[in-house]
């Protein structure tokens, strides 16, 4: 191997190597990058999470609330049969 090519080769080498630490940079980089946007999507869900939870438990309340007029509904519209049977019978 003659001192021109192994010149060649070892400039080729060194351009490389600054090519993979120029590439392994760029990797850090982007890791910490994602890692933050993972963090904050992760903040981000958690109060939505938490937004939900709490919705969860207004519907929850309003069923609730809907099932004691259902019992409300059934005895006021049960009264009203029962007078209207009472007027129709001749009982009042």
């Amino acid at each position: 191997m003659s001192d021109e090519s192994a010149e060649r080769l070892e400039s080729r080498v060194a351009k490389l190597e600054t090519n993979v630490e120029h590439l392994i940079s760029q990797n850090v980089e982007i890791k910490s990058d994602l890692r933050s946007l993972r963090d904050k999507f992760d903040e981000r869900f958690a109060r939505i999470d938490e937004r939900f939870s709490r919705i969860d438990t207004r519907f929850e309340d309003v069923t609730q609330r809907l099932g004691d007029l259902k019992v409300w509904v059934l005895v006021a519209v049960g009264g009203g049969l029962l007078s209207i049977m009472a007027r129709a019978f001749h009982w009042l």
